[in-house]
């Protein structure tokens, strides 16, 4: 997994590779620094998925990714002109802000989250909302709606770090839904890695629901333990509403369990299928 930090000369890169392609000659000669130096940066910049590097020694040219992720980090470099991209890229603002969703997140849940210490989370976040990158809403922090770039732009990032993560499984495998930092992935069989949850289908079969399901299904989330009942149940209607089993589990659940329907409700929400799940609960159905 390649670092997330990033330096004022990788910026400026990037800042000159949004003008158009570049050749390593010519950022030696602009930038003074050595073939080598040049080249780490490029590749760094080309892990994160933001340039395309043709690799021809010195004659190499950089261009910005081709990908959906270019083409935000393109619309944010050229058409905004704040926030000051040096406030976003460096250090580690580009990863505090690829967990600040629109949702809203806590300062609590970002170190978690990122790992990083509650002092550096804490400065970054003073310094974004006094520059209105970010704003804070009782406890939660959620970037801007004005900066509609920035925010299309982090969501790519966000999406491009789930599919290394995924990628690097050495599995095939396919994420069904992302958010928050997480993906939900399923793959062909076991799957036994830190940091992967049973989920859906998988985690259900724990907790004594035996679905038939031909793939295995995981949860990636480095800061959670376990998948609960309730979110494997949403997980397995978001995969597939119109298994026979999971609805007549689902009408004893309702009969029997209103703290665990009120769980599912919850639940369904983060997944974005809120409206499904409560006509599946409704009376009749479930």
């Amino acid at each position: 997994m390649f670092k997330l930090r990033m330096n004022s000369a990788e910026l400026w890169i990037l800042r000159k590779l949004a003008l158009g392609p570049c050749s390593i000659r010519t950022m030696e000669r602009m930038m003074g620094h050595s073939f080598s130096w040049i080249f780490r940066s490029l590749e760094h910049l080309r892990e994160m998925g933001f340039i395309q590097l043709n690799k021809s020694g010195r004659a190499s040219v950089a261009t910005v990714s081709s990908s959906m992720l270019g083409s935000r980090i393109l619309a944010y470099l050229r058409d905004s002109n704040f926030p000051d991209p040096e406030l976003v890229f460096n250090g580690n603002g580009l990863h505090i802000l690829a967990y600040i969703f629109p949702e809203g997140v806590t300062a609590q849940e970002l170190t978690r989250m990122t790992a990083l210490a509650p002092r550096t989370i804490g400065s970054y976040l003073t310094n974004w909302r006094r520059k209105g990158i970010v704003i804070r809403e009782g406890h939660l922090y959620r970037i801007n709606p004005r900066h509609i770039y920035l925010i299309e732009f982090i969501k790519a990032f966000s999406e491009h770090l789930n599919m290394t993560i995924a990628d690097g499984m050495g599995v095939p495998n396919a994420i069904l839904w992302q958010g928050r930092g997480e993906f939900l992935d399923s793959v062909d069989g076991p799957y036994d890695r830190p940091h992967f949850l049973k989920a859906a289908d998988t985690a259900l079969d724990d907790y004594g629901l035996d679905l038939v399901h031909k793939s295995e299904y995981y949860l990636y989330s480095p800061w959670r333990k376990k998948v609960t009942k309730a979110e494997a149940l949403v997980q397995a209607i978001l995969i597939d509403r119109t298994e026979p089993r999971m609805i007549r589990f689902l009408r004893k659940v309702v009969l029997s369990d209103k703290v665990l329907r009120n769980d599912i409700l919850e639940s369904s929400k983060r997944y974005g299928i809120e409206s499904v799940v409560k006509e599946l609960l409704a009376d009749g159905r479930a």
